[in-house]
């Protein structure tokens, strides 16, 4: 008993201890399951958490609840419909809804506005008063179909499920301002609902983060609506003109893109209503937003939609809605397209199922509008409202614009018309026509008129023509008028009788057949067939253009345009028109006083060149009256190379020219008349003809002045040019006008048809100053002779008082004495005197640098070419010899008269100056001794040359008086010897002693001394 006792008690501890060990692990097992869900539950919430703080945008929340609700599975929670976050908004009495369902697998974003369900404002009012809130609602029968209903109408997504459920249970905990709710198909457990507080905690953190998002993303989107606004005012602030008010609504078009709407259409409307209409700018009908340049009018009464916008902006709505569907929305797109001309492409397309919604937004004088196919958004309506509220404090800029811009057209307009009164008021002459016209087309140009061409019509009423001035075409100057008689054609016909209506506004469509026939008659049979060709390609180039004209009293203003002028247009037209009118008046005045002022102009140019001819004193000034007649030729318009005076030789042979030109006066040469262009002004003569004109260009003109360079003086005057840079014409006209002693020359650059009177006059006013001329020249004549002869009479009455043959210094130097005060303009003046036995020439010169000195430098013959020119001339007695020193053969020879001859002696300052000098002239007068020979810078004139020869002859009766006196010196000589000898043999004679020799010795050396022997002593020897 004993042992089964104690067996039984060890059985019992054995059990003890095992049922011990059985609760130990099972309370491991326990403790462990537990620990294992704790650590599910924090993978899932660590799952929630590493997402939640993963978010970006709000549009994150939604992967937030779809993690939740995949994580709640995992945990063993059965029948989730979906799990979703709602944000508070308190303002909007609405709050945003973040949705996923988990058997639909659907992503949901819905703005739910709260106050419209009872239950609903419940679980906002629970969820805003504690921030620990927690909220729960069951749903059952009935109550689900009314749920249903709800969130169709107010637009939420509708569960597919619930239509197939008994009860329906959604638990929400507060986390603020919003909830973290979930919503499942049967009761949750209590550890589901505590385990979902949980996740609500996790989801605190990402709340916190979304709410920064969601303030980063309304201060992103208020910055991207401000930016849109300020692109929209920045836009409007800088318009310029009211038609770019088109732009800004396709700008609006952009920003609504730009802000994630996409509208058929944007509109901007204003209010007119004293004319009943709105008038619209708009973007294009097919909702790509292009931009339409017009405006259009339509009436408020219109049912569709005016009447209703009218009337909310009448009672002063922010903005209103407006549906259009079916028929409604066919007619008015009917009704807009005939309204506009615009058709509205691909309307199925932008209104799908034939609907359009229409959101206005209005400010103080009209409206902004959006145009959708579906719902527009509550927020793109508030935008809209800020558009308008942007643009109501823009549009005043526009008003003051719109206003300026008239008043600033208005001054253009005066403008441009103020310079065309300008214009005219300056006119001058009457050809200035073409100027004004021509002020006249870019006036208006600057006022945007697109123009063929532009004319004045100068009426003439019997028979009926018009005098034309044509502005520039194609920038091709017409400055002349063209006569332009009417021909029996309609559009001449419609012209002359909207002329003497006075019609201010008149406009004729010239086409087809009736343009042909004009522009033909115009180019045929007019003036206008001396147009340019470019100009009548111009013309005639259009198959249709437009004429506009405003007729004033004189003709009319002709404006050609290829589309017919506005109203406006038509209107400035005629202002031009009158402006013109009234400065006509004053053209004709000025035409009348440019014919008076022409008249006087010219008999003051006559009187001028009268007057400088009447007042010669000698023939010389007669190149001051061809500087006058080429001034007073020039002051007239006809502008110049030379002109002159022009006076026939005996028997027309030759003629001596006295001209002038722009930079000198020249000196006068003579031309033969059996050459060149001296022929045909010959010729013409003879044919008694009052003027005769020739053209000159090309080679004929290059072969002209080849022939005038063989005239020395001529030749000279063109290197003068050449040297002062000036050219001879490369095209002259020249103008003979005649008169009975001559003719006077005109060498013009170009055309001067209205100048031939003129230069016809000056001919015959020459004539009845030439007689005078004549007698000066005569007169002249008699007293320069006069004056050569005194001249000549002082040389020879020096060269009869030389009593030594060393005063010959002195007599060259009264001739160049006289020959300076005879104003022949010489360097120096020498004189050779050949000694052909011998073989040398002595060198007697006056020179400008030095007085003259009676010392002589002899030069032996030699082999020189200068000196053979001149030794030459003298054996042939050739009476006159005219010899060019210049170059290398003057340097040549200067070098060999200053190495190898006596002149070497010649003051170093006469050398220099013989050396410095350029090409020197010589005229030497052959006698039959030798030559005198005069040195000038230029070639002496005939009369000059002339002169030399007569001093040259006087010098010859000089010279044959210098060999007397030189004859008788030595004649005197001998007696004077011949006395001393005979005084030195009496006195020998008369010795009787030896003592006598002292005596005979004293007088021969008293008779060497008279003799000039310059001896100091002599005497006698006896051998």
């Amino acid at each position: 008993m004993q042992g089964r006792s104690i067996k039984g008690e060890t059985a019992g501890k054995v059990k003890d201890a095992l049922q011990k060990s059985l609760r130990k692990l099972k309370d491991a097992q326990v403790a462990l399951a537990t620990k294992n869900r704790e650590l599910e539950i924090e993978a899932s919430l660590e799952a929630v958490r590493i997402i939640a703080m993963g978010m970006k945008v709000p549009a994150d929340m939604l992967d937030v609840c779809r993690i939740i609700s995949q994580e709640l599975k995992k945990l063993g929670v059965k029948e989730i419909r979906n799990v979703q976050t709602a944000i508070i908004d308190e303002e909007k009495a609405s709050y945003l809804n973040y949705e996923y369902f988990r058997l639909t697998r659907k992503k949901i974003i819905t703005r739910v506005e709260y106050k419209k369900r009872k239950d609903v404002v419940a679980f906002v009012r629970k969820m805003l008063k504690d921030p620990n809130g927690f909220f729960t609602k069951t749903f059952k029968g009935a109550e689900i179909k009314s749920w249903i209903k709800y969130q169709t109408k107010t637009g939420q997504y509708v569960d597919p499920h619930l239509k197939k459920i008994k009860s329906l249970h959604y638990y929400f905990y507060s986390i603020g301002p919003g909830a973290l709710g979930v919503s499942s198909y049967g009761p949750a457990s209590k550890e589901t609902i505590s385990m979902f507080k949980r996740f609500r905690n996790v989801f605190q953190l990402a709340y916190q983060r979304f709410i920064d998002l969601q303030k980063a993303e309304a201060q992103a989107r208020e910055a991207q609506i401000q930016l849109a606004l300020e692109r929209v005012r920045a836009r409007t602030m800088a318009m310029q003109k009211s038609d770019e008010f088109s732009e800004t609504a396709y700008l609006l078009f952009q920003q609504f893109k730009e802000l994630g709407e996409n509208p058929i259409q944007i509109t901007i409307g204003i209010f007119n209503e004293d004319k009943g209409v709105i008038e619209f700018r708009i973007t294009g009908f097919d909702g790509s937003g292009s931009k339409i340049d017009q405006a259009y009018h339509i009436p408020i009464e219109e049912p569709l939609l005016m009447q209703k916008i009218y009337s909310a902006w009448k009672q002063q709505k922010k903005s209103i809605v407006i549906e259009l569907t079916g028929k409604e929305l066919r007619d008015w797109i009917n009704y807009r397209s005939k309204l506009s001309g615009l058709a509205e492409s691909g309307t199925r397309k932008i209104n799908p199922g034939g609907r359009r919604i229409v959101s206005v937004g209005f400010f103080s004088k009209g409206l902004l509008s959006i145009s959708k196919p579906g719902p527009i958004p509550g927020e793109t309506i508030q935008i809209l409202e800020r558009f308008a509220g942007v643009f109501d404090l823009t549009y005043t800029r526009f008003l003051d614009l719109k206003t300026a811009e008239a008043q600033a057209r208005e001054a253009q307009i005066e403008l441009g018309l103020e310079r065309v009164r300008a214009r005219a008021m300056a006119m001058q002459k009457s050809d200035e026509l073409a100027e004004l016209i021509d002020t006249v087309q870019k006036e208006l140009t600057k006022l945007e008129f697109i123009l063929n061409n532009c004319i004045f019509w100068i009426m003439q009423e019997e028979p009926p023509a018009a005098v034309w001035w044509v502005a520039p075409v194609n920038k091709t100057n017409l400055p002349q008028s063209y006569q332009v008689p009417f021909s029996d054609l309609p559009y001449f016909n419609a012209v002359f009788d909207g002329w003497k209506k006075r019609v201010a506004k008149w406009i004729y469509e010239l086409k087809g057949k009736d343009k042909k026939k004009t522009d033909q008659y115009l180019f045929t049979e007019t003036d206008l067939v001396r147009f340019p060709d470019e100009v009548k390609q111009a013309f005639e180039k259009e198959d249709k253009v437009y004429i506009s004209f405003s007729f004033y009293s004189y003709g009319g203003l002709h404006i050609s345009t290829k589309e017919p002028l506005t109203e406006e247009q038509l209107d400035i037209i005629n202002k031009f028109s009158r402006a013109f009118d009234m400065t006509y008046t004053r053209f004709l005045d000025l035409q009348k006083a440019e014919a008076q002022a022409r008249e006087a102009q010219i008999e003051a140019a006559l009187e001028r060149v009268r007057s400088g001819t009447m007042g010669m004193q000698k023939s010389t000034e007669l190149r001051d009256a061809a500087a006058v007649l080429f001034q007073q030729a020039q002051a007239l318009g006809a502008r110049s190379f030379a002109c002159g005076f022009n006076i026939w030789g005996e028997e027309k042979k030759t003629a001596t020219l006295w001209m002038a030109q722009e930079s000198m006066i020249q000196p006068p040469f003579t031309a033969n008349s059996t050459e060149d262009v001296f022929y045909d002004f010959y010729e013409a003569a003879q044919r008694g003809e009052s003027l005769y004109v020739k053209v000159q260009e090309g080679k004929e003109l290059e072969a002209h002045y080849q022939y005038m360079s063989t005239i020395p003086v001529f030749k000279g005057i063109m290197e003068k040019m050449e040297q002062a840079g000036l050219s001879i014409p490369t095209f002259q006209i020249l103008h003979c006008a005649f008169f009975s002693q001559g003719f006077l020359l005109f060498i013009t650059y170009e055309p001067v048809l209205e100048i031939w009177d003129v230069f016809k006059r000056f001919a015959k006013v020459f004539e009845q100053t030439y007689t005078r001329f004549l007698d000066l020249q005569k007169a002249e004549a008699q007293a320069r002779e006069s004056q050569i002869e005194l001249a000549l009479e002082r040389v020879r009455a020096r060269t009869i008082a030389m009593h030594r043959s060393e005063e010959i210094a002195d007599i060259l130097g009264k001739i160049f004495e006289e020959l300076k005060l005879l104003d022949v303009v010489l360097n120096r003046i020498l004189i050779w005197i050949f000694n052909e036995e011998e073989k040398y020439i002595s060198w007697w010169s006056a020179n400008s640098e030095v007085e003259s000195t009676a010392k002589s430098y002899r030069v032996d013959y030699n082999e020189h070419p200068v000196f053979l020119t001149y030794l030459e001339a003298w054996q042939k007695k050739i009476p006159l010899k005219l010899y060019t020193l210049s170059g290398a053969m003057k340097d040549s020879w200067e070098d060999h008269l200053f190495n190898n001859t006596g002149l070497s002696k010649l003051p170093k300052i006469v050398q220099d100056g013989m050396r410095t000098e350029g090409t020197i002239f010589t005229t030497s007068a052959i006698s039959d001794y030798g030559l005198l020979m005069a040195g000038s810078f230029e070639p002496l004139s005939d009369e000059n040359t002339d002169i030399i020869q007569r001093f040259g002859r006087v010098f010859q009766q000089s010279y044959t008086r210098y060999i007397d006196v030189q004859k008788a010196e030595a004649q005197a000589r001998e007696a004077k010897i011949e006395a001393a000898l005979e005084r030195v043999r009496s006195k020998a004679m008369a010795m009787h002693k030896t003592a006598d020799l002292n005596p005979a010795v004293a007088t021969v050396f008293e008779e060497l001394d008279k003799l000039d022997l310059g001896m100091l002593r002599c005497g006698i020897g006896i051998l």
